[in-house]
């Protein structure tokens, strides 16, 4: 189950982790896309799986899967070094908490990978 950190009382990043928060993010040709509001917390594991974000050119709030994420603690930015900037355009706003499926499908638009699906035959 996901949920939102800020939501979540009585927890916070831990201490000597990363909290981007209000840190820049940087698409992989420079460009800065949006700001951080946000983490999606995965509250089984207590591990940030995605970051919720403000885009600069239209205000809307995406996802971004944290695992692609390089953070550049000096500099206060989030870099996505495998996404072009017109791709953050294409990722669908967020509006609520995704599924895995709506995980596969953000981390497809944004890097362009094929989502790795289980297979029902268990081989």
């Amino acid at each position: 189950m996901l949920a939102e950190l800020d939501s979540m009382v009585g927890f916070r990043v831990a201490a000597g982790e990363t909290d981007p928060r209000g840190w820049t993010v940087v698409a992989c040709n420079g460009e800065v896309v949006g700001v951080v509001r946000t983490l999606l917390i995965d509250t089984r594991l207590l591990k940030a799986r995605f970051l919720v974000t403000q885009r600069n050119h239209d205000g809307r709030l995406i996802l971004l899967p944290v695992p692609l994420a390089r953070f550049d603690s000096p500099a206060r930015r989030v870099i996505y070094d495998a996404a072009q900037a017109d791709r953050f355009a294409s990722l669908p706003e967020y509006s609520g908490l995704p599924s895995e499926v709506d995980a596969d499908l953000i981390q497809m638009t944004l890097i362009g990978d094929r989502p790795v699906l289980p297979n029902p035959n268990g081989s």
